[in-house]
């Protein structure tokens, strides 16, 4: 029998996009979309770096939600781009 591979373990430790949006969004006023696309957002760049061998923040929730939180007050600042004007 294979010894249990440590990435795994974390990899199943990470909370669900759910869990992580209502973690990242309690007491605060981020949209849904934006807290679900930071969250989304977030577990990727998780798995990536464990699966890398970059324990990151690791799995702690609350740092992940964290993380969610200020991903999706970025996403929500407006981003004003320049209007470009025809002369006649």
């Amino acid at each position: 029998m294979e010894p249990p591979n440590p990435v795994n373990a974390q990899l199943r430790q990470l909370p669900a996009v759910d869990r992580l949006v209502e973690l990242a969004g309690r007491g605060t006023r981020l949209a849904r979309w934006s807290l679900l696309a930071a969250g989304r957002e977030v577990l990727a760049q998780t798995r990536t770096a464990l699966r890398a061998g970059d324990p990151h923040d690791g799995v702690d929730p609350e740092r992940l939600a964290a993380r969610a939180r200020a991903r999706a007050s970025e996403l929500e600042r407006p981003h004003p781009r320049p209007v470009l004007t025809r002369r006649v």
